[in-house]
């Protein structure tokens, strides 16, 4: 079975808008997130199964305290991880590493749908590239 999805989202002008789509044999489902700066979120996820399954359309909510934080700063969750990490003197964020990564996999997906196969991530990474400069672990680089 072959899967086709995508992600859409738009960071960079007021308000926000971000579509995720993940379609196969099996159905589609479509889920889609918009706000304008001060107003409240809109938010919808179809689910069209045709023949093989029930199908539908919802508008889900976030509870109050995430949708008042909304896209326009640090929501609860934020907050609370950076509490932690300054009383707890523990990162409970994202890592240098975690970002490496996250760019390291964005720019070898295309590739690999270019190839049609797995790519390996040491051919993204540059030559002589040592992971131990970004703080990675052995148990992380496994």
């Amino acid at each position: 079975m072959e899967s086709l999805a995508t992600f859409s989202l738009c960071m960079f002008a007021p308000g926000t808008r971000e579509a995720l789509t993940v379609c196969d044999e099996s159905g589609r489902l479509h889920a889609t997130e918009s706000a304008l700066p001060g107003g409240e979120n809109e938010n919808r996820l179809e689910i069209w199964r045709g023949e093989n399954g029930p199908s539908g359309v919802t508008q889900p909510d976030y509870p109050s305290y995430i949708a008042q934080a909304g896209h326009y700063g640090s929501t609860y969750f934020e907050h609370q991880s950076f509490v932690n990490q300054i009383t707890q003197d523990e990162p409970t964020g994202p890592t240098l590493a975690d970002g490496l990564w996250s760019v390291v996999l964005g720019e070898a997906a295309p590739v690999s749908i270019e190839r049609g196969e797995p790519v390996n991530v040491a051919d993204i990474l540059p030559a002589n590239f040592d992971v131990n400069q970004v703080g990675l672990t052995s148990t992380q680089q496994d």
